[in-house]
């Protein structure tokens, strides 16, 4: 490594040596593994739902756990929409089941009708400590020889526990959307009380911090959002409590101290789920319309989740429950996945995360225990740094 100021010390990337090459290459080979289980109440769900009387005009084949499960197949293995019908015929075939699969045409049409797909399952009434962040996303432009100067994209927005590093929350708008505007959006979908929220400068607004103050009625959860440079301490009214509080530490602390005592640093959990997200799902949507993109959000949210936790005991996720070969196979080298406790790639072994901030004790406020939680992400190969 070579040599550095002691003030760039933040921003040097340590190098690690991996120290168990033997369950390392074992984790690269069950990456390739693929396991298929389709449950019986999945085939019998696979047909359209029984109604009473019928409509006039065409009638659905398919139900919509059907189409839900062919989006799912092609998100994961990347495939088009005539390669993942042809897909699910051959492995109807080979597992000798009667079930059709939808064609190409369906999934298209169907998917856009789909709605709000779940993500997770609720946290019930336990507080969250939620991570907010936004991202762009590529989409189709049309035809044209040269792409046009002023390309559109779409923006994803998402929100993830900071506990179990699960997304469960999402939206997609135009690329014209204010980051900090769709805040009240994404927490109609959460149920559960806050416990904190963590988000970057560009949500630094009175909007957000009324939606996340109106949210939860018994408690005001903690808001760590870095406030602007230059930022002036405004009237003190339940809504900028948080926010005052946030300008005076900072001016005390500093910028640097106040990231790592207040655990806003935390925050970069929900730019590794980004991250995961353009690796896993891919960094362009599929879709040409606004509305099935924000199915295909979901769906690929979803991904995630179940990704997240591979390994467990197989559970219906759109009829189909696929181990292995969702993530690419280069060794994931972060803090996480460097702890004891499972070096498998394919099927990993929970391990507990490692809260080193001083605002552990924020996290694990309504937990337990500030060490108690689940493995963000699949570990891959421990190290050693050097």
């Amino acid at each position: 490594m070579t040599a550095f100021k002691r003030s760039q010390a933040k921003y040097v990337k340590k190098s690690y040596r991996t120290t168990n090459w033997p369950e390392y290459e074992a984790g690269l080979r069950d990456r390739g593994s693929l396991t298929v289980w389709i449950s019986e109440e999945e085939l019998k769900g696979w047909g359209p739902p029984e109604r009473g009387q019928r409509k006039p005009g065409g009638q659905q084949q398919y139900s919509n756990r059907a189409i839900q499960t062919a989006l799912t197949v092609g998100m994961v293995f990347h495939l088009g929409l005539r390669q993942t019908e042809g897909f699910l015929r051959s492995l109807f075939s080979l597992l000798g089941l009667n079930s059709r699969a939808p064609d190409h045409t369906t999934i298209s049409r169907r998917a856009r009708k789909l709605g709000k797909v779940p993500i997770c399952p609720p946290a019930g009434k336990r507080p969250v400590h939620i991570l907010v962040d936004s991202t762009g996303l590529k989409i189709h432009v049309g035809t044209l020889r040269k792409p046009p100067k002023n390309r559109d994209w779409r923006k994803l927005h998402i929100t993830v526990d900071a506990l179990t590093g699960e997304v469960i929350a999402c939206d997609v708008t135009s690329k014209s959307a204010r980051d900090a505007s769709r805040v009240p959006a994404l927490l109609k979908q959460i149920d559960s009380p806050l416990a904190s929220v963590r988000a970057d400068g560009a949500y630094d607004k009175e909007a957000v911090y009324e939606a996340v103050d109106n949210h939860t009625d018994t408690r005001s959860p903690r808001v760590l959002i870095p406030p602007k440079k230059n930022a002036q301490l405004k009237p003190e009214v339940a809504a900028l409590k948080e926010r005052n509080g946030n300008i005076r530490s900072r001016a005390r602390l500093g910028a640097r101290q106040w990231h790592s005592k207040s655990g806003y640093s935390r925050r970069s959990l929900v730019e590794n789920t980004i991250y995961r997200y353009k690796t896993i799902i891919g960094p362009a949507m599929r879709s040409r319309t606004l509305q099935g993109q924000r199915v295909e959000a979901r769906v690929g949210c979803r991904i995630l989740e179940h990704d997240g936790r591979a390994g467990d005991a197989p559970e219906p996720t759109g009829g189909l429950n696929l181990n292995g070969g969702w993530g690419d196979l280069r060794p994931d080298r972060s803090r996480a996945s460097r702890q004891p406790g499972g070096a498998s790639m394919g099927h990993p072994t929970p391990a507990r995360n490692r809260l080193d901030s001083p605002a552990d004790e924020v996290f694990a406020e309504h937990v337990g225990s500030p060490r108690s939680g689940k493995q963000f992400f699949p570990p891959s190969c421990t190290g050693q740094a050097h």
